[in-house]
């Protein structure tokens, strides 16, 4: 018997969750924002809700970092070290809940993010 290779249809929902939940890489050592942003150049194009997601999440991973740049700032008359520690709280429990939220086939849509991709 020969292994022939099987053609599954492209599965657009488990892509999202895994373009929500691919935030996490920033845990080890990964920029956060590289594998989304491979991810939705690869099928923003095929697929709207993907182009959607993916702008959703470039948006709000730019919105971080403008605040974490603002926070270390802050950091010098130490009020920034709160927010550090709050942003990384921000960023491992957002890509979670809306990942939580793809694969219920709800809408979700992150809070306090800048539109900077529209």
């Amino acid at each position: 018997m020969t292994d022939t290779p099987t053609n599954k249809p492209f599965d657009e929902h488990s892509y999202l969750i895994w373009m929500h939940a691919s935030q996490l890489a920033f845990f080890v050592g990964i920029p956060s924002f590289v594998i989304p942003l491979i991810m939705w150049i690869i099928k923003k194009d095929q697929y709207p809700a993907i182009n959607t997601h993916g702008k959703d999440i470039l948006n709000f991973q730019i919105t971080l970092v403008i605040a974490c740049v603002v926070s270390f700032f802050l950091c010098f008359i130490l009020i920034g070290f709160p927010l550090l520690f709050a942003l990384i709280i921000v960023q491992l429990v957002i890509p979670i809940i809306a990942a939580n939220k793809v694969n219920k086939n709800e809408p979700y849509r992150y809070p306090f993010t800048i539109q900077f991709l529209k």
